[in-house]
């Protein structure tokens, strides 16, 4: 399976939608609370690489609304809570884990996975329904030992 996310896999999808991956990818910044450049780059790479179904300057503003959401969550149960929310608003399984493996790519760029980062990994599987196989397909694609779903 390929993991870019596709023009194919937009097709459909409500602005509130396109709205849940730009909090993902957010979100995978975010998570630790210590957002590197490297991180940043690979945010802003996976945010330019998705072909929107949406013109470019609302993009942009549906991503800073995005930003403000994320960073307005404090704790962790917050995040989970957020996830969970991403959860209910990406309903395509294909999708499901290609948002999920771009979280993890960019969580993945420091090369170390913080307890904060493990639990949003661990409630995108679960909200998600990912299956072990789908993770171990992940973490071969990646070259790295992601959490399972709780």
């Amino acid at each position: 399976m390929g993991y870019a996310i596709t023009g194919k896999d937009l097709e459909g999808l409500s602005e509130d939608q396109q709205a849940a991956i730009m909090e993902s990818l957010l979100l995978a910044v975010a998570a630790d609370r210590k957002a590197t450049a490297d991180e940043a780059k690979l945010f802003e790479d996976e945010l330019n690489a998705i072909p929107w179904t949406l013109a470019p300057d609302k993009v942009m503003k549906m991503v800073m609304a995005a930003r403000d959401r994320v960073f307005a969550r404090k704790t962790p149960a917050e995040a989970t809570s957020l996830v969970q929310q991403i959860g209910e608003r990406l309903t395509d399984p294909s999708l499901r884990t290609k948002v999920y493996h771009a979280v993890a790519t960019i969580m993945l760029t420091d090369h170390d996975i913080t307890d904060r980062e493990q639990q949003i990994m661990k409630a995108y599987g679960a909200a998600f329904g990912l299956e072990r196989g789908d993770i171990e397909a992940i973490e071969a694609d990646l070259g790295a030992d992601l959490p399972s779903p709780s």
